[in-house]
């Protein structure tokens, strides 16, 4: 049983699910259409420590997804009835959204209700910030207009900087949030996270200055700090420096949940209480992939972990062969995917979950065949996402569980090359240069200057975020990574 105290021992860090507000619902309030195998929407709720199936105790919630005006109200889903004892649940302040204009942003009031939300529902909550990624696509224009419009001098912000206007409507948006948080929130309500934001060094060295300051309880990183490690390295060093990592009672990285960046933020989280001794230090990393994939007929197979690159795999059900609706959904995951090693080690690693075991693929694909031999059209229907959104869960975990297991293991040669590079540079920032001795063991100095070994090392630290920009998906048959 996954539990919470047992995974905060493991000393890694958490993957959070970013819960579909739907699936949340239903969990507690839904009814399924059809009979499911004894299932009931209840078997759902995987932050249930009772769950008879399959429980996980942490999990990401955001008010963008429930809050769209004044009068809408936290409903009593999963979320908001959970044990709070045995489950950790991170509010996300819904700061895109607000930034996009898909929830209105009525200054004050729309801050104080995010926050007020959060603080119903959340353990660990994030600020209202104006993240730096709307940017490009044109979101910050009208903000930018409203704040000179309001009399504040953001001219002044870009030459204080060197920061364009943009980006700095972003940050005093942010602050004045903030300002707005630390007046009304509630004491001991919802841990507060500040956020930190940027599209590269300049910038978020830029924000981390102008805020670092508030009296949060936690750190997120948001931006370019997902799977830059430079920029997330650097400032936990300047954390480190300003003598302000010790009041971080927890810190997430946001919206990045790929097995390789997940292994590497434990190796940080790691290293961090080794060598700076703050024992309480714990991150954590989301995303809504099981939702957002169920939602698009994708159901998680399972996984690649070798050398070549460690990838999630996905094929989508909405057309389904004839052949294949007779299985079970383990065995589905076992047969799409394939169980393969060869003699370079490759191997595919095919999803379990308990209500694959259960349930067969017709009890998903409920639409008619089109001609006998032929494939089917599966016609999911609401009951089928759902359940597919709680395999899809299960089967993320596990693939998290079993990376940790190859990265942390003895077989290093499964780990991808610019995973390992990024460890072992990870390494020497936190516990130095190693040294021959006189008796042919090993020394470790520490660095003079982390920041310059940071600079130097700064194209491999950053490789995972230049692949993923320029990564273009390919399919394996049908297969998808996602």
């Amino acid at each position: 049983m996954l539990t919470k105290a047992g995974l905060l021992a493991e000393n890694r860090a958490i993957y959070l699910p970013a819960i579909s507000a739907n699936y949340a619902d239903f969990a507690r309030n839904g009814t399924f259409k059809r009979p499911m195998a004894g299932l009931v929407p209840d078997d759902l709720d995987f932050l249930r420590p009772d769950n008879r199936y399959f429980s996980y105790p942490f999990a990401l919630y955001s008010a963008g997804q429930v809050i769209r005006t004044p009068t809408k109200l936290p409903k009593a889903c999963m979320v908001a009835r959970r044990d709070r004892g045995e489950t950790i649940v991170l509010g996300d302040s819904g700061g895109f959204q607000v930034s996009k204009g898909t929830i209105e942003f009525e200054k004050a009031e729309t801050a104080r209700r995010m926050l007020k939300w959060m603080e119903g529902v959340a353990d660990w909550s994030m600020v209202l910030d104006f993240p730096t990624g709307g940017i490009a696509a044109g979101f910050m224009k009208e903000h930018v207009m409203r704040l000179l419009g309001e009399g504040h001098n953001l001219d002044a912000m870009c030459k204080a900087n060197g920061q364009s206007l943009d980006f700095n409507a972003c940050l005093l948006q942010t602050k004045i949030n903030n300002d707005q948080f630390v007046a009304e929130r509630t004491h001991g309500a919802t841990g507060l996270l500040n956020v930190l934001q940027g599209r590269n060094e300049a910038e978020s060295k830029a924000w981390y200055e102008a805020v670092k300051h508030y009296p949060f309880e936690g750190i997120a990183f948001a931006g370019a700090h997902q799977n830059n490690f430079s920029l997330l390295l650097r400032r936990l060093y300047d954390l480190h420096q300003d003598g302000l990592l010790h009041k971080c009672g927890w810190v997430h990285v946001l919206g990045v949940s790929t097995l390789d960046v997940g292994c590497l933020l434990s190796k940080v989280q790691r290293c961090v209480r080794q060598y700076w001794g703050y024992e309480d230090f714990q991150v954590s990393f989301d995303s809504a992939s099981p939702f957002i994939n169920a939602a698009n007929n994708g159901m998680i197979v399972g996984q690649a972990l070798d050398s070549y690159g460690w990838t999630v795999r996905t094929t989508n059900i909405a057309i389904v062969s004839n052949a294949d609706t007779g299985l079970s959904i383990n065995a589905f995951c076992a047969q799409k995917l394939g169980r393969k090693t060869d003699r370079l080690g490759r191997e595919m690693i095919p999803a379990i979950s308990e209500v694959g075991n259960m349930l067969h693929m017709t009890d998903l694909c409920v639409g008619k065949a089109k001609v006998a031999g032929q494939r089917d059209k599966s016609g999911l229907d609401v009951d089928s996402s759902y359940l597919l959104m709680r395999h899809n869960v299960q089967a993320f975990v596990a693939a998290h569980d079993q990376a940790h297991d190859v990265f942390f293991g003895s077989e290093i040669w499964r780990v991808p090359v610019d995973t390992a590079t990024i460890s072992g540079i990870i390494d020497v920032m936190f516990k130095g240069e190693p040294i021959p001795n006189d008796a042919g063991s090993i020394d470790y100095v520490p660095l003079r200057d982390p920041i310059r070994h940071i600079n130097e090392c700064e194209v491999w630290l950053d490789r995972l975020a230049a692949q993923r920009s320029g990564a273009v998906l390919k399919n394996d048959e049908d297969l998808r990574v996602a």
